[in-house]
C-alpha cells in the first residue's frame, strides 16, 4: 500500500510533514518542521544465541543548515545505446547539509531519500524549498576578488576547487575579478555601483581583506557625503557584508571571526547568510586630523612596525620573510621614545568588562551584543533614552537592554566625537617601548592559537592597547614566547602594561610636523597632546596597520564599535550535537 506523507493541522502556520521513506534500502522516519529537518532508523538484530542488539541511526540538522534540495535524476538509455539524465517524475531527492568536524570545521554532507511516488517526493522538495526561502539573509549574487600573488599564492586554485562548486550548489551567482595589482579591489569597489550585491567576497590574506574594508567604509561613507578627513564625522555602517576565504599566510581575520582558516568552512558561513559586525580603528595623523587607513586587526610601533619595514626587502622568501626579519629585528632589540595618551574604556560607561575579566569572544557574545547598543557611533541620550537612530537590525534587542540601562553610566559621551569628553578622562604615559600595539580581535593564527591578547572581543566598541617597555633582549623573549603559550599570560611582566581604551594616539618627541599649527590642533576632535618638548634626534620606527606600513609615527586612533559586517557568527565555543549517528551510519554519505 503507497505509503502517504502526512502534515499535521495542528499549525497550520507551520510545517509539520512526516513520513516513513527510504534511506541507503532501509525505511527511514523523516520528519520536517520549521526549525528542524530529522530522519532516524532503528530495528534489532541478533547478536548472539541469547540476546538482540538495538541498531538505531538518528540524525537532526537545523532547517537554516540546510544548503540546499534538489531531485535526483534517472538514468535512462537512449536508441542511440546512450545514457542520459531524467528529472520527470522524479521519485527521490537529495538534501545537502552542514555537519561539524572538530576544531571549528564545516563540511557538506548529502543524504539521498527515496520516495514512494513522484507526488510525495515533490511534496517534499517543494516543502524544503519554501522553508529555505524564508532565511532572506542568504546571499544570490556576490563580487568575489581573488588575491593570487598573497600568502602561499593559491588563491585562485583555492576558490576553483573548493569554494566555487559550494556556490553553485546554494543558487549563488559569483562575479570574480582576478586582482593584477595593489589596490586593484579598492580601486573596483570605490568606482562601482555595488548595490546589486548582497557581499563582498576576498580570497586571499589578510591583506586582502583589509583592502576590502578600506574600499567598502571610504566607498560608502562618501557616497553619503561624509568627509572621512574630518574627524568630528559620524561614520555609517554599509549595509554590505564582507566574506573572507582564508587563503594567506597568517588569516588572522578567519582564525578571530570562525575559529579556523579553512576555505570551505568559511565557504559554508557565507552560503547559510551568517551575520556580525565587528570593530575597526580609524588612523588619522596626529597633527593634521587626516584619515590615513582604517585598521581591523593590529595597529603596531616598534617591533612588529620594523619585521614589516625590514621583510619588504625579502619579498622574494614569501611568507619565511616574516620568520627571517622576525629574528633579525628581536637581535637589535630596539625601543623608541613615545608619548601616549589614551582613552579607557570605563570612562565612558562603568560597566564595561575588564580586560582581567579573561572573558572570551564567542557565538552570541552577550558583551558585544550590548556594545552594539551602547557605543560611541550609537544615538543614546545623555538622560539614558535611545533615539531612533538606532541602527535597524538592533531594533529587537532594545527590550532585553532596556532593564540593564539603569545600570550603565553614560557620563561624558558625546556620540559623534569625543571632543566633550574631559580631558580627566584621558591617560598619559612616557617612555621607551619596544612595541606598542593595539588589537581590536585578539589576533588568533596558526601560531598563536589563543591570540596575541586572547580576551580582545570582536564588536565591544574598545581594542587592547599593549604597551612593551624597554627590556633586555631575554626579558623579551620570554614575552614573545609565552605569546603562543596557552597556560601563561604573556602580560605578567612588569615591563608590559595591557589597557582597554576607546581612543588613544601616540606623539614621538622629535617628529615635530612642520606646519603644524595651534588652528590645526584645535579643528581635530581629539584633545591633542602639547607640542613635543624633546627635539633631540631620535630613533623612529613605522606603523605596522593590517600589514601595511604608515610611515608617519604621531597618530590618533578611535575605535568604531561594530562599523563593519561579515559573513560569519563568531567562534562557536562549543558545538552540542544534535542526536548525530556514527560515521558508520548507513544513512550517511560521503563527505566532500
Amino acid at each position: 500500500m503507497e505509503a502517504q506523507s502526512r502534515l499535521s493541522s495542528a499549525d497550520p502556520a507551520g510545517t509539520n510533514l512526516s513520513d516513513t521513506l527510504t534511506i541507503s534500502n532501509k525505511p527511514f522516519s523523516v520528519k520536517l518542521t520549521d526549525k528542524l529537518f530529522s530522519w532516524w532508523y532503528k530495528t534489532k538484530q541478533p547478536f548472539s544465541d541469547k540476546q538482540t542488539k538495538t541498531w538505531a541511526c538518528k540524525n537532526r540538522v537545523l532547517v537554516e543548515e540546510i544548503l540546499a534540495v534538489e531531485y535526483v535524476e534517472k538514468t535512462a538509455e537512449t536508441k542511440n545505446g546512450d545514457i542520459e539524465m531524467v528529472s520527470v517524475n522524479a521519485t527521490a531527492f537529495r538534501i545537502h547539509i552542514i555537519k561539524r568536524a572538530p576544531k571549528h570545521i564545516w563540511r557538506t554532507k548529502s543524504v539521498e531519500i527515496y520516495c514512494s511516488s513522484s507526488a510525495q517526493c515533490a511534496l517534499w522538495v517543494d516543502s524544503i524549498r519554501s522553508l529555505l526561502d524564508k532565511y532572506t539573509n542568504r546571499p544570490k549574487s556576490l563580487l568575489v576578488f581573488i588575491n593570487p600573488y598573497g600568502g602561499r599564492k593559491k588563491a585562485r586554485k583555492v576558490f576553483d576547487e573548493k569554494v566555487a562548486s559550494i556556490f553553485d550548489l546554494a543558487g549563488i551567482t559569483s562575479h570574480v575579478i582576478i586582482t593584477e595589482r595593489a589596490n586593484h579591489a579598492k580601486d573596483y569597489i570605490m568606482s562601482r555601483d555595488l548595490s546589486r550585491y548582497d557581499g563582498i567576497v576576498c580570497v586571499g590574506g589578510d591583506g586582502m581583506f583589509a583592502e576590502l574594508l578600506n574600499g567598502i567604509l571610504w566607498q560608502y561613507n562618501s557616497s553619503l557625503g561624509i568627509d572621512l578627513h574630518d574627524s568630528t564625522a559620524l561614520l555609517k555602517r554599509p549595509d554590505i557584508r564582507i566574506g573572507v576565504i582564508p587563503a594567506g599566510s597568517t588569516d588572522t581575520v578567519a582564525y578571530c571571526t570562525s575559529g579556523i582558516n579553512d576555505a570551505i568552512t568559511s565557504a559554508l558561513h557565507i552560503v547559510v547568510g551568517d551575520s556580525m559586525a565587528i570593530d575597526v580603528c580609524s588612523v588619522r595623523h596626529g597633527y593634521s586630523g587626516q584619515l590615513l587607513r582604517f585598521c581591523v586587526s593590529m595597529l603596531a610601533y616598534g617591533f612588529y612596525g620594523d619585521v614589516l619595514r625590514d621583510s619588504e626587502t625579502f619579498r622574494w622568501m614569501g611568507p619565511n620573510r616574516y620568520n627571517y626579519s622576525g629574528f633579525r629585528t628581536f637581535l637589535k632589540n630596539k625601543s623608541y621614545q613615545a608619548d601616549i595618551s589614551y582613552l579607557p574604556s570605563q570612562a565612558l560607561q562603568t560597566d564595561h568588562h575588564p580586560l582581567q575579566d579573561g572573558s572570551r569572544c564567542y557565538t552570541g557574545c552577550s558583551i558585544c551584543k550590548s556594545a552594539s547598543l551602547l557605543d560611541l557611533n550609537g544615538s543614546i541620550d545623555y538622560d539614558g533614552s535611545i533615539s531612533p537612530a538606532l541602527p535597524d537590525d538592533n531594533v529587537d534587542a532594545l527590550s532585553s537592554l532596556t532593564a540593564s540601562l539603569t545600570n550603565v553610566s553614560l557620563v561624558s559621551r558625546q556620540i559623534s566625537t569625543l571632543s566633550n569628553v574631559s580631558p580627566d578622562s584621558w591617560t598619559t604615559v612616557s617612555g621607551k617601548y619596544i612595541g606598542i600595539n593595539a588589537l581590536t580581535i585578539s589576533c588568533r593564527c596558526a601560531t598563536v592559537p589563543e591570540g596575541v591578547s586572547p580576551a580582545c572581543h570582536l564588536g565591544d566598541g574598545s581594542a587592547d592597547l599593549v604597551m612593551v617597555h624597554e627590556a633586555s633582549r631575554l626579558d623579551y623573549f620570554r614575552h614573545l614566547l609565552r605569546i603562543q603559550a596557552k597556560t601563561s599570560s604573556q602580560f605578567d611582566f612588569n615591563f608590559v602594561k595591557v589597557v582597554r581604551a576607546k581612543a588613544f594616539k601616540v606623539r614621538v618627541p622629535s617628529a615635530v610636523d612642520p606646519i603644524a599649527s595651534s588652528a590645526a590642533q584645535t579643528a581635530s576632535s581629539f584633545q591633542r597632546l602639547d607640542e613635543p618638548r624633546n627635539l633631540m634626534p631620535v630613533a623612529l620606527s613605522t606603523w605596522n596597520c593590517d600589514g601595511e606600513i604608515i610611515e608617519e609615527p604621531n597618530i590618533d586612533v578611535r575605535v568604531h564599535c561594530q562599523l563593519v559586517k561579515l559573513f560569519a557568527r563568531g567562534i562557536e565555543e562549543s558545538y552540542t550535537k544534535l542526536d548525530q549517528c556514527t560515521s558508520t551510519c548507513i544513512s550517511c554519505a560521503e563527505e566532500t
